[in-house]
């Protein structure tokens, strides 16, 4: 059984040396080009024995063991290395964007948003996504972020097939900035592992009343994680359109409709009080990221890309992974890459300072899930000899 194919493989190492740029150049120095070649090769070795993997030739991949040796390692990688995080001359805002609202909202009984972080930049998280994560950020366990949405996320793929889910759990780690965002502390990529779970989780459990209901109200707050994002349910429930076209309008209405609620009674909580519902900072962010052309140009590849996508979705959930990472990494792509052109593209510093990296990189986990299974060959494994 083979987990790649070919032109897959390849896509995912384009993916993951684009990815993984930044993070070189940010320590550009005469010794650079060696070790980003090492690195790029090594991915490439490892994709191909990922496209030549027969699971009857390894049956050890075929247990829970290797998936959940990655999701370890990442879990010890982050409670070692983001004390240290912590300590750097300019720290990431993104663990005091969920930890302090919540503290606010918890402890102090103030609205989350009146909250003013230690360099002044805005709180980008939504209420729903604050108040979901709010067992992380009241516990000192910001460390755990990451890695539980990777856990549940491999026991979603693993539910379908354990090798999938070793390789999806492989290939993150092989992306230097999805490592770096998970050692920071920041909330980008679980947010797309949170998708990954629930799409997921919707084309299996989408006729059980009660989960259906219950899927529904976690997407409806993961959406709420950026104020963009709740155009999710919205996608989620086009996915399941192809199965049932009833089922689908009432996922997205009613993921869709909570989403906003949430939203709606925060945003008069804050203008009640004459503050800025922070959230909404994103759109403005969208609109000085670039020049009107460029803004323009990523509508129409989006809206064409989106179609393009939309077109070729079937019941396979693979397709529904593809379609929610075409939808939402577009865009955001588009809002990271006019911060880059404006702070100057052929400059090191202003690769080296990157913000907006995350935002055009945060949706990998939903683009690999989406090819390895796309491989349609789960009879195959189960077919195999145990």
């Amino acid at each position: 059984m083979k987990i790649f194919a070919f032109k897959n493989y390849f896509f995912y190492v384009l993916i993951v040396a684009v990815t993984s740029t930044p993070f070189f150049i940010k320590r550009f120095d005469s010794s650079f080009v060696a070790p980003y070649a090492i690195y790029i090769i090594a991915v490439a070795l490892l994709a191909i024995f990922i496209c030549n993997f027969d699971s009857r030739k390894y049956f050890f991949f075929k247990s829970h063991v290797p998936w959940v040796f990655c999701v370890l390692v990442i879990a010890i990688m982050n409670a070692w290395l983001y004390p240290g995080t912590r300590l750097v001359k300019n720290p990431s805002t993104a663990p005091s964007a969920l930890i302090e609202p919540a503290k606010a909202l918890f402890y102090n009984r103030s609205n989350p948003y009146s909250v003013v972080l230690f360099d002044g930049a805005p709180i980008s998280p939504g209420p729903g996504w604050i108040l979901l994560n709010s067992p992380f950020s009241l516990n000192n366990l910001i460390i755990l972020l990451t890695p539980t949405y990777l856990l549940i996320a491999c026991i979603c793929i693993a539910r379908l097939d354990k090798a999938h889910a070793f390789f999806f759990s492989l290939l993150l780690l092989a992306s230097l900035n999805f490592l770096q965002l998970s050692i920071v502390g920041h909330d980008l990529q679980a947010i797309s592992l949170a998708l990954v779970s629930l799409t997921l989780a919707l084309s299996r459990y989408h006729a059980n009343k009660s989960l259906f209901v219950i899927i529904a109200i976690l997407a409806s707050l993961v959406a709420t994680a950026r104020a963009p994002l709740v155009v999710a349910p919205v996608v989620m429930g086009i996915c399941l359109a192809t199965i049932d076209r009833a089922h689908g309008l009432k996922f997205a209405m009613l993921s869709t409709s909570i989403a906003v609620l949430v939203h709606f009674i925060f945003y008069i909580w804050v203008i009640k009080q004459g503050l800025f519902y922070q959230p909404l900072h994103v759109f403005g962010r969208a609109l000085h990221s670039g020049s009107p052309t460029l803004l323009g140009l990523g509508v129409f590849i989006w809206v064409a890309f989106a179609i393009f996508m939309q077109r070729r979705l079937t019941k396979d959930p693979s397709t529904w992974l593809l379609f929610t990472w075409v939808v939402l990494s577009v865009p955001f792509a588009f809002v990271g890459i006019g911060e880059l052109i404006r702070e100057g593209i052929f400059s090191l510093k202003a690769w080296a300072a990157w913000e907006g990296k995350g935002y055009v990189m945060f949706t990998l986990p939903l683009l690999v899930a989406g090819l390895i299974l796309s491989t349609n060959q789960l009879a195959d494994v189960n077919k195999s000899p145990s």
